[in-house]
């Protein structure tokens, strides 16, 4: 085989690998198991396969041959899906989504907002979908949206927190960083993505997923609170680091 088709042939092996590692996928949390599961995009509307849902949430599909209808059951409940119809029937209730299921070679791919527009009306279990951060909560846990916005004053870093809903936070230094643990299950997290001080190398969440470490650059010389408030079910503060040689008083 000639060289040329090799690197070409190469290529597009590695181009392939890479659409496939930028595959969206959802991520469902309950208190006893994590699933990952595969979203599929329909022009901008993400989908879900129905299959994955049923075996995670323990439901039965059915599909009529004649009427081209599916069933989907839970229990003693239903929710009824008819081909092309953006309407399903929850127990006799219609329920708007924004698109129709679709079929995908043996099963059926159904729009995300499935799951807690319709699900949720059948299911023994809170289901409660964060569509922006591709998050599924089931159940009784608790899984605050944390958003943290970095800006500069001076030679200082500020690090705006937002917590919804409000809870309680410890904060620990260890050596080169910081780390903010949440009295929480999991940690829905909006972090920079890179940093522009020099105070602060980056930021992650830890192994045990209900904490944020701040890793910091050897210029780090301490740290203080300042602002905390409330705001309905949101609490805000601020984070300041602090270079070497600051006086803290």
């Amino acid at each position: 085989m000639p060289f040329t088709c090799i690197v070409v042939i190469c290529l597009k092996l590695a181009a392939v690998q890479v659409l496939q590692a930028q595959e969206p996928t959802l991520k469902l949390l309950s208190l006893d198991n994590t699933h990952i599961i595969s979203l599929k995009l329909v022009g901008a509307q993400e989908m879900v396969s129905l299959n994955d849902i049923s075996e995670i949430f323990q439901l039965t599909v059915h599909e009529d041959p004649v009427t081209k209808a599916l069933t989907v059951n839970y229990l003693d409940r239903s929710i009824v899906l008819t081909e092309g119809q953006p309407l399903v029937s929850v127990n006799g209730n219609l329920v708007s989504l924004p698109s129709h299921a679709i079929r995908n070679d043996s099963d059926w791919l159904v729009p995300v907002e499935f799951l807690n527009r319709a699900v949720s009306r059948i299911h023994d279990l809170d289901i409660e979908l964060r569509k922006t951060s591709r998050l599924v909560i089931i159940g009784d846990i608790h899984v605050p949206r944390v958003a943290v916005n970095l800006s500069t004053i001076g030679n200082e870093a500020r690090l705006a927190f937002e917590v919804t809903p409000a809870t309680p936070h410890t904060v620990s230094e260890e050596k080169g960083r910081l780390v903010i643990q949440f009295e929480a299950h999991e940690l829905d997290t909006d972090l920079p993505l890179g940093s522009s001080s020099d105070l602060i190398e980056n930021f992650q969440t830890t192994d045990q997923s209900n904490a944020i470490t701040i890793s910091l650059t050897p210029r780090y010389g301490s740290s203080r609170f300042s602002g905390f408030r409330t705001r309905g079910s949101t609490s805000q503060f601020v984070l300041e680091i602090l270079p070497t040689g600051t006086n803290t008083l």
